[in-house]
């Protein structure tokens, strides 16, 4: 069975990163995949990139979000979706190669009530300050340390769109209908509330 990952991804004024950002998602080795890409009312020329690629990519579609904000954008998309395993994107971020399939491979190994992660890098052409670097290496030490839910109450213990999922375990927590903390950490803690299993691979699979 080849199962489908939605890849659902908010849009908002993403212009300098936006091409980079989809060429990565292009290049993966895993083939058995759909991009919907939600438009967060940008006012650069986002849209019109989206639907370039669009028109040349039949994995790719498109939605514009009535409302505004993140979560809004990400539970339009999940409507929308048609995959059996669903991940998490940023517009100005990149893939890192083989990223999808080693998630995929990861979470099809894994037993029901799991969610795939792996280890971050971030990147900047002005570089990193140290608040960033700090973060980056504490996500990375409790994917090597395989703990977690013992820093739950610290901060977002996975990284946003570094996530990978069961559709129906995605359901059962109620998926983004939430709106009470910022982004994905009300998710998080209804992963943790749900005692799902953390499964975290020991390379980097996202680019921040």
């Amino acid at each position: 069975m080849n199962h489908l990952i939605s890849i659902l991804m908010p849009v908002k004024n993403a212009v300098p990163f936006l091409k980079e950002c989809i060429e990565s998602i292009l290049k993966q080795d895993e083939e058995h995949w759909e991009l919907i890409a939600v438009n967060d009312h940008s006012t650069d020329d986002s849209l019109d990139i989206l639907k370039n690629y669009a028109n040349q990519e039949a994995r790719i579609k498109v939605l514009n979000s009535e409302e505004k904000g993140v979560i809004a954008a990400l539970r339009k998309a999940y409507q929308h979706s048609r995959g059996d395993l669903i991940h998490r994107m940023d517009a100005d971020d990149l893939m890192p190669e083989k990223k999808l399939s080693s998630l995929k491979q990861a979470l099809l190994n894994s037993n029901v009530g799991s969610v795939v992660t792996g280890k971050v890098q971030y990147f900047s052409k002005e570089g990193l300050n140290e608040g960033y670097k700090k973060n980056e290496a504490w996500l990375n030490q409790l994917c090597a340390e395989k703990n977690h839910w013992q820093d739950i109450y610290k901060e977002c213990v996975i990284a946003s769109p570094n996530w990978i999922i069961r559709k129906s375990d995605l359901d059962k927590v109620g998926a983004f209908q939430a709106n009470r903390y910022p982004e994905d950490y009300d998710l998080v803690f209804r992963f943790y509330k749900a005692n799902y299993q953390v499964v975290c691979l020991e390379r980097v699979t996202h680019f921040w």
